[in-house]
């Protein structure tokens, strides 16, 4: 239970659930999909508890991941100091809030490093929402037993799943449509690197699914057209789809003549680890696409600091924590001489120890080791002989075991294969003899055996001869790689047990 987390799609008309645990594959405990269209929104946060309730969740800490007036830029930079970085992202912040918007919180997460003409710079993504989002959430939350580690987006959770369970083809882009109520977030993904993000807010009222399917596909093909128009190089290479919306399918085997792209969902079930969950697993699967920025939300190394976070001075404090790099690598440097001294002289200290304890040990060595083989050889002959004692104190007095089977190849038929012959040793012996007889026929085959059978019961040794179950007639195909035609044989399979005396 110390190490559950549970990742949260919020929205205030459905919020989807889902409790992990990180590992080398994440493990799923429970999850819960809310629908609160017709829950008064002052009763949301107490239909929440009741859900954390009846469902038995027992994690403690949320991830959240949000759905609002947000905005998603890529940029591009050379390694920066803590306070230049702070400074850089809070510069372009401002750039991409919205006119008329004052308050709006930032975060950013440095996603990998690239060289461009010799020089190394990074990748970061920038993401602005509007505080009131953010104040939503954690108003939400605050009604709940949950403590809140991490506010993060759809867009960027959806994005973070893709990296732990996406193989990436090299410079291919792949456009990723997630459905979020009445949100539509259109992603182009290369890398693991978010190049364009955008939210279409449909409202399908009374719509028919074929006329989602046209409305989504038209604006689908206007996202293409303006990523193209951005990134005219780039060569899209497939569509996932995820989210809670029934047109997911219909889109998907749509996507390859309306958009040239071959679109599948987002495929991560082997991913997961089912050990512990609670609940049906055939109805988890069923609401897997709708979990998928629930559970990227919940999937990363360090919950709460890793990735995005819009928590008010989340960021800030993780930029007071990093530590100047120049420093921090002087420092490191004269600790490693140190150490590097420190370990050498330990090491030279022990090693004269050690190789006197060696020889010392071999020297024992040499006079114990043959009497242990010694030892070991007399302990295998004594259970060998046990072993043998045991089985013939088993069988021996109950019959003549070699004229038992002597007797028995006398009325064997030459068409009769014994596959197996078990005997118990029991308060009632017996013997089971199974196998089978191959004939032109069955009536043939059935005689052979019947024949067996009745001089099995002749035989003086056994006190009743019984048939468990009836004989299972089969063919077998006995042609050979000389044989012109196939033959056919009849195949009699039986079980006869034999009850000792």
């Amino acid at each position: 239970m110390a190490n559950r987390i549970l990742g949260i799609e919020y929205a205030d008309d459905r919020i989807k659930i889902v409790e992990v645990g990180l590992g080398r594959r994440l493990r799923i405990f429970n999850f819960a999909v809310i629908d609160n269209r017709s829950v008064d929104p002052q009763r949301r946060a107490e239909q929440f508890n009741h859900t954390l309730q009846v469902r038995g969740f027992e994690a403690k800490e949320a991830l959240v991941a949000s759905s609002g007036n947000v905005e998603h830029r890529l940029l591009t930079l050379p390694p920066l100091s803590t306070r230049e970085m702070h400074f850089v992202m809070q510069r372009e912040s401002k750039k991409l809030a919205p006119a008329g918007i004052a308050e709006m919180i930032w975060s950013y997460d440095v996603l990998k490093t690239k060289e461009e003409l010799g020089i190394k710079k990074n990748q970061i993504l920038l993401v602005t929402a509007e505080r009131p989002m953010v104040d939503a959430a954690q108003q939400f939350f605050s009604q709940t037993r949950l403590k809140l580690l991490q506010v993060t987006t759809v867009p960027e959770a959806v994005l973070n799943l893709l990296r732990q369970v996406t193989a990436w083809k090299k410079d291919a882009v792949r456009t990723v449509v997630h459905f979020a109520g009445d949100l539509v977030h259109i992603l182009f993904v290369q890398d693991g690197v978010l190049l364009l993000s955008r939210e279409v807010r449909f409202d399908y009222g009374d719509t028919q699914q074929s006329d989602q399917v046209e409305r989504i596909t038209s604006e689908l093909k206007r996202s293409t057209m303006y990523f193209r128009q951005n990134y005219p190089q780039a060569q899209l290479d497939q569509i996932f789809f995820s989210g809670d919306n029934d047109v997911i399918g219909a889109l998907s085997s749509r996507s390859a003549d309306e958009l040239n792209l071959h679109g599948s969902l987002i495929q991560f079930e082997e991913n997961l680890e089912k050990s512990g969950f609670r609940g049906n697993w055939d109805e988890f699967r069923f609401n897997l696409p709708a979990l998928t920025a629930a559970i990227g939300a919940a999937w990363r190394k360090t919950p709460g600091i890793t990735g995005v976070n819009l928590l008010p001075g989340k960021t800030q404090a993780r930029e007071q924590a990093g530590l100047n790099p120049t420093k921090v690598a002087r420092t490191a440097c004269a600790v490693a001489v140190a150490i590097a001294l420190l370990i050498g002289a330990y090491y030279l200290r022990e090693k004269g120890k050690i190789d006197a304890d060696r020889q010392t040990f071999t020297q024992r060595a040499a006079i114990v080791d043959p009497k242990l083989q010694q030892a070991t050889e007399m302990m295998a002959l004594s259970n060998s002989a046990e072993q043998r004692s045991a089985f013939l104190h088993r069988v021996e007095p109950r019959a003549d075991w070699t004229e038992i089977f002597r007797s028995l190849t006398f009325i064997v038929p030459e068409t009769a294969v014994f596959d197996a012959i078990q005997v118990q040793s029991a308060d009632r012996p017996k013997m089971t003899i199974r196998g089978h007889l191959s004939a032109l026929t069955a009536a043939q085959g059935n005689a052979d055996f019947n024949r067996f059978f009745s001089s099995l019961r002749a035989l003086p040794f056994f006190k009743t001869v019984t048939m468990p179950k009836p004989t299972a007639v089969s063919y077998e195909d006995t042609a050979t790689a000389g044989q012109v035609s196939t033959q056919i044989r009849s195949k009699v399979s039986f079980e006869v047990e034999c009850q000792l005396p």
